[in-house]
């Protein structure tokens, strides 16, 4: 019987080929991939490389990397500053490389010392510690291995003794150099001689000083050869030159002033000898226009200004002014000459040099001297034209009651200005007039003011005479230029504030006269009365002088009496030297007028300190005598 079967039928496999493997049918068991593991170890492998990258980073973070050494020194390690220590220790003296300087079979050793070289330690240390930072990582890590693997060592930063090497090369430069000469034409006294040529050395000591630096560089000694360039001799005219000394050397040079009828001035005339001559002259080798050298002769200018100098001064001839007195008849206006001017002469120099250089080039056997007559600034000749017809100001003061010595001193000081004459806009000066206080010009002992007391002094009371000076001018408007007070309230001057001290040299008074006419001075002393008088003539300005003050303020009291034992006095007895004064700041204003119309205003501020009194004593008998 047939049985049928309800389970579901397997479909029949195709046979397999004969080549056909049975692990093509199975599939294969599963196990790590071998990139997987390769992959682990690479990835390992830079952790752990980076890991001892960034541990050798921060290990020499601010520290110079191993293997770094300056011209031996080792700085691994170290900090900059502690690089920098340790070089500073370590090449101090630095015994460095010596260059051999060579030319021409000479030598010149340059060893450190003579160099002034000297490690800079810091700019050094800078230099180890930058080995193996680069800006670029990557080669920052590969001269960092190489460092590792070999290290390396600087040649260290050096400073040099800029002076004392170019002493060195200037010295090496000396025995090299010579000048070039070719048939050069010299000058022996009056003989004009020519000489053999020569070719010249010159060194060249920014280049050769270039090659120096660059072999101090390398860190090694070695050889440099001096840079000296030959000037070969190439020669122009030297008979043309040679000629024109000749022909300067045969006749002297005649230097004439024609003089002058007006002014009664003479004829003058100087010759400038050959042999002085000679020794101006130099034949100059110069650079031609065509690449060689040619020879000119020249003058000394220097020489020939000394001579024109010296000859100024020879000639030179100061002016005097002339001094007028009076009478004065303001209606005639006419003066006499008390003392006559005399016109200066001064040659100028400038233009002797310039002539005479002129003349010895084209050859010339004479010049005129540029002698110019100066014209006195107050000329007798000009007695018409002064314009001194009035009186314009007075001041005055009186000293009455003065002792004999300061008497005999304002009489000897009054004395110099009688007759003296200020020119338009010249510039009045008591002490230029005056002259110097001492008693070689017949002044005597006499109380002047010193430091902080009164004293015994050479020319005590000229200031009386400053002081009237001061109030003629004034009251005649003229701008005051210097003008200063005393140092405390002076009784001969009446109300403070207008005095004047001078004290010579140094202490002055001046005015300016800004009358547009000469102004003739004129003292008058009147001993009787013990009164003292400066006129000022001239050709009086339309204008009025008014006065505001004395102006008084800040008054202080002086310090009590000061008491000074004097052993040539008596026992008991006392004498007073010094008198007290109150200390006060006094202002006087001077106002100018022209009609209504107020020109200027002028303050005069004068500050004077307390004085107090003061006195001689006698000693105190001793009480047990």
């Amino acid at each position: 019987m047939t049985t049928t079967s309800t389970a579901p039928r397997r479909q029949s496999t195709p046979p397999l080929p004969r080549h056909a493997s049975l692990r093509g049918r199975i599939p294969p068991r599963r196990r790590p991939s071998i990139v997987l593991f390769f992959g682990l170890c690479l990835g390992l492998s830079a952790l752990l490389l980076l890991t001892a990258i960034t541990a050798v980073q921060l290990r020499f973070a601010n520290r110079v990397f191993a293997g770094v050494r300056v011209a031996g020194v080792d700085l691994s390690e170290l900090t900059r500053e502690q690089a920098a220590a340790r070089l500073q220790e370590q090449l101090t003296p630095f015994q460095g490389p010596t260059i051999l300087l060579r030319y021409a079979g000479q030598a010149w050793p340059l060893a450190s010392a003579d160099l002034g070289l000297q490690v800079d330690a810091q700019a050094t240390a800078q230099r180890a510690y930058e080995l193996g930072r680069q800006a670029n990582p990557l080669d920052s890590l590969a001269a960092q291995w190489r460092l590792a693997r070999a290290g390396a060592n600087l040649a260290p930063a050096l400073t040099v003794g800029e002076v004392q090497a170019a002493d060195l090369l200037q010295r090496v430069a000396q025995s090299i150099d010579r000048p070039a000469r070719d048939a050069t034409v010299t000058i022996h006294g009056l003989q004009v001689v020519t000489t053999v040529a020569q070719a010249g050395r010159d060194t060249d000591l920014q280049a050769t000083w270039a090659a120096v630096q660059a072999q101090l560089a390398q860190g090694e000694s070695g050889t440099v050869d001096v840079v000296v360039h030959e000037l070969p001799p190439l020669v122009h005219d030297v008979e043309a030159v040679a000629d024109q000394a000749r022909r300067l050397l045969r006749t002297p040079l005649l230097l004439a002033y024609a003089g002058d009828a007006a002014q009664d001035e003479a004829p003058l005339q100087f010759a400038l000898d050959p042999v002085q001559l000679a020794g101006w002259l130099h034949i100059i080798p110069q650079p031609s226009a065509s690449g060689g050298i040619s020879l000119t002769l020249q003058v000394d200018e220097a020489a020939v200004r000394a001579y024109a100098q010296s000859l100024a001064a020879g000639l030179a001839r100061a002016t005097i002014d002339a001094r007028h007195f009076d009478p004065i008849d303001p209606t005639a206006g006419r003066l006499s000459v008390l003392s006559p001017s005399q016109p200066g002469r001064v040659l100028d120099v400038a233009e002797t040099v310039t002539r005479t250089l002129a003349a010895l080039s084209t050859g010339r056997a004479q010049i005129d001297l540029p002698l110019q007559v100066v014209k006195p600034a107050v000329d007798m000749r000009d007695l018409d034209r002064m314009g001194i017809r009035e009186l314009i100001a007075s001041g005055a003061t009186t000293f009455k009651g003065s002792s004999a010595a300061r008497v005999a001193n304002i009489t000897q000081g009054a004395r110099q200005f009688e007759g003296v004459v200020v020119p338009p806009n010249g510039i009045f000066s008591f002490n230029r007039i005056v002259g110097d206080v001492s008693a070689a010009n017949g002044y005597e002992d006499a109380l002047v003011i010193w430091g902080d007391r009164t004293a015994v002094g050479i020319g005590g009371g000229i200031c009386q005479v400053s002081t009237t000076v001061f109030r003629a001018a004034f009251w005649g408007g003229m701008p005051i230029v210097e003008r200063w007070a005393h140092g405390y309230v002076v009784g001969w001057y009446g109300e403070p504030g207008m005095d004047a001290t001078i004290f010579t040299p140094s202490v002055d008074f001046r005015f300016r006269n800004d009358t547009g006419a000469y102004v003739l001075i004129q003292p008058e002393l009147d001993l009787t009365q013990g009164r003292l008088t400066f006129n000022f003539y001239g050709t009086k300005p339309n204008r009025t002088v008014e006065r505001i003050g004395p102006e008084t303020s800040n008054v202080r009291k002086p310090e009590p009496p000061l008491y000074q034992v004097d052993p040539s006095l008596a026992p008991g007895v006392k004498k007073q030297v010094d008198w007290a004064v109150d200390g006060r700041d006094v202002v006087v204003t001077r106002v100018i007028k022209q009609g209504e119309q107020v020109l200027r205003q002028d303050k005069f501020v004068s500050k004077y300190q307390p004085w107090r009194a003061v006195y001689l004593v006698g000693p105190t008998p001793d009480a047990g005598g």
